[in-house]
């Protein structure tokens, strides 16, 4: 038998109704491709964003490198990404998936490639963010975006032109860019992703804790 009730949600403790009239706040959310709680957080962001109305947030994408967070950090990558570590993957993986279940309306698939390097989708995300090019491609379709010709054609399959697109990727406004990034990232104490911000205040980690997140943006 499951413990605990399945209709369970996180504890909240403001409502978008206790907030001011045009009451507005900034929502930075740290990511990356290759972090399927990313993903998770995106969605559940977009809804929660929705659910918070009348409070207007403003949401800033901020892709970062998952692996330079953790060794930046001085944790070996191996110990939380790499492929032999098949316990921690098995038990991320049912947690996900649980996660998924209970909240419904989310699709959701563990990349068998994973993990990949997702430095040339960071890049490429720099030079053109739009929401269809974002996460879903990798966590819903399988998709091996280690693979520039599999990113092309997500990118034109989106409407885009690709080979603009990935060949500004290349160049070092977007390079320059993500090391901004992630400089902003480890200057305000991120370790991992998904991490968020509030109106620009502590660091805040893991999608488990979006529940904290609203009440900051309420």
């Amino acid at each position: 038998q499951a413990l605990g009730k399945n209709d369970a949600r996180e504890l909240r403790l403001k409502l978008p109704s206790s907030a001011a009239s045009g009451h507005k706040s900034k929502l930075t959310f740290y990511y990356d491709f290759v972090s399927p709680w990313s993903y998770i957080a995106a969605i559940t962001i977009e809804r929660m964003v929705k659910q918070l109305k009348p409070v207007i947030v403003d949401v800033e994408w901020v892709p970062v490198s998952l692996p330079g967070l953790v060794m930046a950090n001085e944790v070996p990558v191996e110990a939380s990404l790499g492929k032999t570590n098949t316990a921690f993957r098995k038990a991320t993986g049912r947690d996900m998936q649980k996660y998924i279940e209970l909240r419904g309306g989310m699709q959701f698939k563990f990349n068998s490639k994973f993990p990949y390097n997702s430095t040339t989708t960071l890049r490429a995300i720099l030079v053109n963010d739009s929401p269809d090019l974002r996460l879903e491609a990798l966590w819903t379709s399988d998709l091996d975006l280690s693979d520039d010709a599999v990113v092309a054609e997500v990118i034109e399959n989106a409407g885009y032109d690709a080979k603009d697109i990935l060949s500004k990727a290349e160049q070092d406004d977007a390079k320059n860019q993500l090391e901004k990034n992630m400089s902003r990232a480890l200057t305000a104490g991120a370790f991992g992703v998904p991490a968020f911000q509030v109106n620009d205040g502590p660091l805040i980690f893991g999608q488990d804790r979006l529940n904290v997140v609203a009440d900051l943006l309420c």
